[in-house]
């Protein structure tokens, strides 16, 4: 594990990240309702979701990123994202 992933997240920081990176709805919940979920055994959960999960809107963005940059994905990469891309068009997965 990296140093910064072990770490206590701050309830702010699990508040900005609700807020701008998975567009939580209003009202969110207060840094002391956070900080009472952001302790013990669940600090390397949050840990992990605030450095490595991201919307799908910021992964598109960034895949577009990089096909405007001329950064070609590998073949098999191509056929995940068409995959899924196709998956969209046909509506959400019932399990």
């Amino acid at each position: 594990m990296q140093a910064h992933e072990s770490a206590t997240p701050r309830p702010e920081a699990i508040l900005e990240w609700l807020l701008r990176e998975m567009a939580y709805p209003s009202p969110p919940p207060s840094p002391d309702q956070l900080r009472k979920i952001c302790r013990r055994n669940i600090v390397p959960v949050w840990s992990f979701l605030l450095h490595r999960v991201r919307s799908e809107r910021t992964v598109a963005t960034a895949r577009r990123n990089m096909l405007v940059n001329g950064v070609v994905p590998s073949s098999a990469s191509v056929e995940v994202w068409r995959g899924r891309r196709t998956e969209k068009e046909k509506g959400p997965a019932i399990f």
